[in-house]
């Protein structure tokens, strides 16, 4: 059974989430999980939690992308879950209608907070 630790709560240097916390069999600590190690943890995961005919690829892009979007900017999001071009960043990563609103309620407000306009 595989085991998840926390050792670090610091974003690391480079956009990779899973990391490996010991030196075994040529890897060294803190680097990236290959596709094939992160491939078994998926499936052990999916397994331990009944979770059936979710693939390891539609199960990342979706859920990395919108779990990260009130932390840090597109443009990181789609760094960090591997994106080349921005058509298929998009197929994972839309805007929810209240953070919309959020955002457009803000933009109606002056430096000192008062509003400039009422929102409909």
């Amino acid at each position: 059974m595989l085991y998840f630790e926390t050792k670090s709560t610091q974003i690391p240097d480079e956009p990779y989430f899973f990391r490996h916390t010991g030196g075994k069999g040529g890897v060294t600590p803190g680097e990236k999980y290959g596709e094939k190690m992160f491939t078994k943890v998926w499936n052990e995961a999916c397994k331990l939690l009944n979770v059936d005919g979710v693939t390891l690829y539609a199960g990342t892009r979706h859920s990395s992308a919108i779990a990260l979007r009130h932390y840090i900017s597109p443009e990181q999001i789609k760094a960090a879950t591997g994106h080349n071009t921005t058509k298929a960043f998009e197929r994972y990563f839309f805007y929810d209608e209240d953070d919309l609103r959020k955002t457009y309620s803000l933009t109606l407000q002056d430096e000192r907070g008062k509003r400039l306009a009422k929102a409909s």
